[in-house]
């Protein structure tokens, strides 16, 4: 996601803008100061009027951007914006940049519009034509961040790329790096930049490090940790060598050390919970990830957080790309008591799917292959909170595929399995099976839970045939009789059934499809 700006606001002094009261100001006094700009574009008053009108504006949600903008102000600002005047005095920039940055916030009409209109190139310039201005800096990198909100839109984004925008952005972090309100400013617009753009995230890769060091100058600045980790959290994304240049740039520490310092805040947790999970997302980095507190520091938060969704959501999948085919980690997980606070998370918020398919998928990947947490999630009364969320929402393919997974990985311990039956998994999973028969990995979770629920069980065993599971696994075998890893599947849960589940298997046609599947594997 995109972010707002939500740094202090610098606001103008009253009295700065004759004619205009913003707080009684109708449509058409708005109108007659942007008439007054297009006459004079160097009436520095009139323009701090538009900007205070514009910010009255977006925060109350009135109209009154869109009547300046039909009244010709783009065209005004950019008259304004690119003369002398604004070249080379930097109150007259900074008051264009900042009624720039309030009239396009938030709106992908009027940015569109201020873009082709030429505004972009002209905050580029003035940024480089007064680095040493703190308040040129602040409205400048704001009023990118505001134009790049505009994520989805590839033009827009290619034209900040080509006009320089993160190099400005950067020389900003780096001239300014002991003022928190221009790092601020400047890493809200590095992260809007960066946000799902492959190419904009190359072209940034310099300002990794400036984002670090800022991180270390400013580690109990709210505003400045949670848009540094939300850019570290985008430049990570999918991209391996730039999760291991944050790791080298020395990121990872410090997001840990935000989730300890600034835990109260949600906002930040949230960001730096996000980091954690996308640069821990290959081998190499997920090593570092777990060596450093971060297993420890994620639990502290959850607990903290329990009752924010959003919280919760980004910290568990932190934890389930941690513990990833990583027994070191998922050792860790297990000690310091994850597992019974995920079984928390998921009864907590057992009617939100999403964070119900987190949960669970961190619940996999903290268990799978590891004995000793098997127990623990069965001790922490998981089997019985997974069969609920699958009642609930048996129709939902990723909280299925992720609730039989832990169902695979937990029962195979044999206090687990015992528990299945009578809690009613077995009867669950079928179920699962039935409406999800045409997705191949919810099938092949919920058939690896079949087999380790019914292995050397035969209450299990039992169950399975009464409540007609061999119908059912005939059934999804025929949509699946090419997929050998299926296949397999079926044939783990076939061998450890009873002679009644072999004879109901062969009057159902089971042999004969069982060869076929072998046949076309």
């Amino acid at each position: 996601m995109p972010v707002k700006d939500a740094s202090k606001r610098k606001r103008l002094p009253a009295g700065a803008a004759p004619n205009l009261d913003v707080e009684t100001a109708t449509t058409a006094a708005a109108v007659a100061i942007v008439a007054r700009l297009i006459e004079n574009p160097l009436d520095v008053a009139a323009c701090e009027g538009i900007g205070e009108a514009a910010r009255k504006s977006y925060d109350d949600g009135t109209p009154m951007r869109e009547a300046l903008l039909a009244a010709g102000v783009a065209g005004a600002l950019v008259a304004l914006l690119s003369s002398d005047a604004a070249k080379t005095t930097a109150s007259v920039a900074a008051a264009g940049l900042r009624t720039v940055r309030w009239m396009v916030r938030g709106s992908s009409s009027i940015i569109l519009d201020f873009v082709g209109k030429g505004v972009s190139p002209l905050v580029v310039e003035l940024l480089r034509l007064h680095p040493a201005d703190q308040d040129v800096q602040i409205w400048g990198c704001t009023a990118i961040l505001a134009i790049a909100w505009l994520e989805d839109d590839d033009a827009v984004q290619k034209g900040l790329r080509s006009e320089g925008a993160v190099d400005a952005v950067q020389a900003a972090l780096e001239t300014h790096s002991d003022d928190a309100l221009v790092v601020e400013g400047a890493l809200g617009a590095l992260l809007n930049i960066v946000t799902n753009n492959q190419a904009n995230k190359q072209a940034a890769a310099g300002c990794l490090e400036p984002t670090v060091e800022a991180m270390r100058k400013h580690g109990k600045v709210a505003g400045v940790i949670r848009r540094a980790c939300g850019v570290l959290g985008n430049m990570a994304t999918n991209d391996a060598a730039l999760r291991s240049k944050c790791v080298k740039a020395g990121a990872v520490p410090l997001v840990v050390a935000a989730l300890k310092d600034l835990a109260d805040e949600p906002v930040v947790v949230r960001s730096a919970c996000r980091a954690l999970r996308n640069i821990a997302d290959d081998t190499a980095t997920r090593e570092i990830v777990g060596s450093i507190g971060a297993v420890e520091a994620i639990m502290h938060v959850l607990k903290r957080h329990m009752l924010d969704a959003s919280v919760t959501q980004r910290a568990s999948g932190a934890l389930g790309n941690i513990a990833c085919n990583h027994q070191g980690n998922r050792t860790k997980c297990g000690d310091v008591g994850c597992i019974g606070v995920l079984v928390d998370v998921v009864r907590t918020h057992h009617s939100n799917a999403a964070l119900v398919e987190r949960a669970c998928h961190a619940l996999v990947n903290i268990t799978t292959n590891s004995p000793a947490n098997h127990a623990r999630c069965g001790d922490a009364g998981g089997l019985d909170v997974l069969v609920a969320v699958l009642r609930e929402h048996i129709a939902h393919a990723g909280v299925v595929q992720q609730a039989c997974g832990v169902l695979w990985s937990i029962s195979a311990n044999a206090a687990n399995r015992a528990v299945c039956g009578k809690a009613g998994a077995v009867e669950e999973v079928l179920h699962a099976l039935r409406m999800h028969k045409h997705k191949p990995k919810a099938v092949e979770r919920a058939f690896g839970a079949l087999a380790n629920m019914t292995a050397k069980h035969s209450e299990n065993q039992e169950l399975l045939c009464n409540l007609g599971g061999m119908q059912t696994v005939l059934d999804v075998l025929r949509a699946h009789r090419r997929d050998p890893v299926l296949v397999q599947r079926v044939c783990r849960v076939l061998m450890n059934n009873n002679a009644k589940m072999h004879v109901a298997c062969a009057e159902s046609g089971g042999v004969e499809l069982l060869v076929l599947s072998l046949i076309h594997i």
